[in-house]
């Protein structure tokens, strides 16, 4: 499907956000980045695909390459940039063709070279979609400031795998210039039989000359750059049309149309017959996107939550300080002990029995008992569909030495019984072995979940690590802990080198709320406490927990904000070592 930009007249970009189901295979005359900016996606192109691109990061498409876009899972919303060639290259005196090999998640790029891409595209979106007073002008220094940002770190765009084993090294601006020539030649004379000598003619070059040129500068040789240009055309036709193979491998230059099934076979990794069945075009419907589009307020309103998420820092509000972390793990240097050992810490059942995150919460938070009540288990029970999940949760304690007790329906004198000891006579009541718990027992039980190695250390914030285990500890309490007039703290982390996928369990505390012992003498310090009122008062104390989970490999970025008073633990646990999923059910305990 051949798909044409409505462009404002004059301007150099668009952009769009739109959640997107499928976007069947399509290509345009100009340029385009997809960026995802919520959920997660797969791009298949003419020659490769890329089976799963994470939210916060994209892919650069060059013009006319034929591709699709599908959402991996759950919802995907897509932030699209086209470049509007042909104005850009009147306005700045470049090249209208202009190829580039650029992906946020490509290894071979500096993690410093894609945030400072990643920033240009935020801005160029916000320029675009707020659209200001002296927009046109602001839109035009960001754009020019993005291309030439691109032509010096990611020309050229090598039109098969070869990119990711070899970026070719900086060349004189003439011999770059000459190539370019030579590549837009072959683009427009695809069709008739070129030879490595011919077209050395036509630009009055020797052959061996050009054969370096072409391998200096675009990583590829003339014949393999040839077939490449004329696969990417053969493409049209074999998706588009109901020509035979034959004629479309003579259209396009190719000798045989066993040539260009052998061609398309190395260059795509998948036969021509298999490629054409996939995406080949069935009916109308078939190329008709589904996908959900948005106002320009909305647009603007998601691109704002995007911003919110990955740079808080953009959104400081007065009385705010704006700090900033940057860690690359492998300077590390020994701390003391751990202060504390925590052994009495309890979740409330709602968040701790979800089947996603049990394992690695009993893992890290080392309990010595848990109750929960039926009703506790309604999340797990919608999942399943029935209570047969209780064996393997009672196994999975067993596992981690917890003593569990999960009761059903309870009578008066059960329920009177743990009224009573909601307050008394358990590890688990409000008062136990060390009195009280205050802030102070949760402060302490957030330091003691650092590690041993401290690779960053500072007032606010403490990052440490126990092999591929990561805790980071941000604060905003300050020497004086009941000092209230502190200023809200914003603060980015960078961590750089993380070497696996991790999920992250996020604790936020608030130290100067109201603390149990509070709570419960303001309500007359009563010898029994029901169930809805001890939840309440344990939520006035216990820190809030959340789960979320980081799939880049390499680098962490996130802005961590933090009210007066407030810590925040993230502890990120490797997922390529946390145990499988506790999922099999076999024994139905009747409740």
């Amino acid at each position: 499907m051949s798909e044409t930009r409505n462009y404002i007249k004059g301007e150099i970009v668009s952009v769009a956000i739109y959640d997107v189901e499928e976007y069947p295979m399509h290509h345009h005359k100009d340029p385009e980045i997809i960026f995802i900016i919520d959920g997660q996606a797969s791009v298949h192109t003419s020659f490769y695909s890329i089976d799963a691109i994470e939210e916060n990061h994209f892919i650069f498409i060059n013009a006319d390459t034929i591709h699709n876009i599908e959402k991996i899972g759950g919802p995907c919303r897509v932030m699209s940039i086209h470049f509007h060639m042909d104005h850009i290259a009147h306005l700045y005196n470049v090249p209208a063709f202009s190829a580039f090999s650029m992906a946020s998640f490509d290894q071979y790029s500096s993690t410093q070279t894609i945030e400072q891409l990643r920033r240009y595209l935020i801005n160029i979106a916000c320029c675009y979609m707020e659209k200001t007073s002296s927009y046109k002008s602001e839109l035009s220094d960001i754009v020019l400031e993005c291309y030439t940002y691109m032509m010096n770190n990611f020309q050229w765009f090598y039109y098969d795998d070869y990119i990711l084993h070899n970026y070719p090294q900086r060349l004189p601006l003439t011999q770059i210039t000459r190539a370019e020539e030579i590549l837009t030649y072959l683009q427009e004379h695809y069709s008739e039989k070129l030879t490595l000598s011919n077209v050395a003619d036509a630009f009055y070059l020797n052959k061996y000359y050009l054969s370096h040129l072409l391998k200096d500068t675009l990583g590829m040789s003339f014949q393999d750059l040839l077939n490449a240009i004329r696969l990417n055309i053969a493409l049209y036709p074999l998706l588009e049309s109901g020509k035979s193979v034959e004629e479309i491998a003579e259209e396009c230059g190719f000798s045989s149309a066993v040539y260009l099934r052998k061609a398309f076979a190395v260059h795509a990794k998948v036969s021509l017959s298999t490629y054409r069945k996939r995406y080949g075009k069935r009916n109308p419907e078939d190329s008709i996107p589904d996908i959900i589009c948005y106002g320009k307020e909305e647009q603007l309103s998601y691109l704002k939550m995007y911003q919110r998420k990955y740079y808080p820092e953009d959104f400081l509000v007065e009385n705010t300080e704006r700090l900033s972390v940057y860690v690359i793990l492998g300077n590390t240097y020994e701390n003391s002990d751990n202060i504390f050992r925590a052994r009495q810490l309890q979740v409330t059942p709602q968040t701790l029995f979800h089947m996603d995150y049990m394992r690695d919460i009993f893992c890290e938070m080392d309990f010595d008992r848990v109750f929960a009540k039926t009703s506790d288990f309604d999340r797990l029970y919608e999942f399943y569909g029935s209570y047969e999940f209780f064996s393997p949760v009672r196994d999975l304690c067993r596992e981690f030495g917890i003593d569990m007790e999960i009761i059903g329906e309870e009578d008066e004198e059960i329920e009177k019984i743990n009224e009573t000891a909601s307050v008394f006579g358990r590890e688990t009541s409000m008062y136990g072995e060390k009195g009280f718990r205050t802030k102070w027992y949760y402060f302490h039980f957030l330091i003691n979940r650092l590690y041993n190695e401290r690779v960053f250390d500072k007032e606010f914030c403490t990052v440490s690590r126990q092999g591929k285990k990561i805790s980071i500890l941000c604060n905003n309490i300050g020497e004086d802990k009941y000092r209230q007039d502190l200023s809200r703290k914003e603060i980015f982390l960078h961590i750089e080198d993380i070497q696996c996928n991790y999920s992250i369990f996020t604790y936020t505390l608030q130290f100067h709320g109201d603390d149990e012992v509070a709570v419960w003498r303001s309500i007359g310090a009563p010898n029994s406490v029901s169930r809805p009122l001890r939840e309440t008062i344990r939520s006035c104390c216990f820190p809030k927990v959340s789960h979320s989970r980081s799939t880049a490999q390499y680098d962490l970025l996130k802005g961590i904000t933090l009210e007066p008073g407030e810590m925040k633990l993230l502890m990120l646990v490797p997922e390529e070592e946390s145990p499988e999923k506790v999922n099999s059910v076999t024994i139905k305990d009747k409740m």
